[in-house]
This record gives C-alpha cells, sequence and structure tokens, in this order.
C-alpha cells in the first residue's frame, strides 16, 4: 500500500496545498493563510479547463481535478484489493460502484 500511496501522491501533486486554500478560502483571500503566515507570498486564485478536466490553483500550486479523480479511482480499487480481493472485483458494477451489504 506505500507504494500506491505513493504512486497516488506523485500522480496528484499539490492536493494537500489547493485543498488548504479552499478549504480556508478566506483566510487566503486576506493573506492570513497558515502559510502565507510561514511567510509565503500572497496570491490569487484561479479557475480553468484542462483537457482531463478542470484545473485550481493558487500561486505556484496547481490542481487537474480530472487526473486527481482518476487516480482516487486507482487508489480506491488498490485498498479495496488489499482490503477484500472480490470487492476488489466489483462484480455488480463499475468503479463507481460499492456495495455495502450490512449498513
Amino acid at each position: 500500500m506505500a507504494q500506491r500511496t505513493a504512486t497516488f501522491d506523485k500522480k496528484v501533486p499539490n492536493l494537500i496545498e489547493i485543498r488548504d486554500t479552499q478549504e480556508h478560502f478566506d483566510a487566503y483571500r486576506s493573506n492570513i493563510g497558515h502559510r502565507q503566515k510561514a511567510g509565503e507570498p500572497a496570491s490569487g486564485f484561479g479557475y480553468g479547463l484542462g483537457a482531463t478536466g478542470g484545473v485550481v490553483t493558487y500561486g505556484q500550486f496547481k490542481l487537474n481535478v480530472g487526473d486527481a479523480v482518476l487516480a482516487a479511482h486507482e487508489l480506491h480499487r488498490a485498498i479495496r484489493d488489499a482490503v477484500d480481493a472480490d470487492a476488489s472485483q466489483d462484480p455488480h458494477g463499475g468503479p463507481d460502484t460499492v456495495l455495502i451489504s450490512q449498513p
């Protein structure tokens, strides 16, 4: 699993930084975000569209949402495979389907 997690992290660089700026939008917009307090220069938010999906940027950080979703699906499949080989085969649906037999 460590290798799969490292692969996910490599495919989705800046995920944490973009998440932080989006979750704490008001703080970063007001130039008082945690990283800004630590010396990161203030920057603007950017939202756009790339070939594989939406793109979110903040300063030097960039996240392609389509690539992130694909990487998350791959990691999800790896986790399911590690936990339950039958579940990883998903006999009743595609990669978006999760069956819960007993809630």
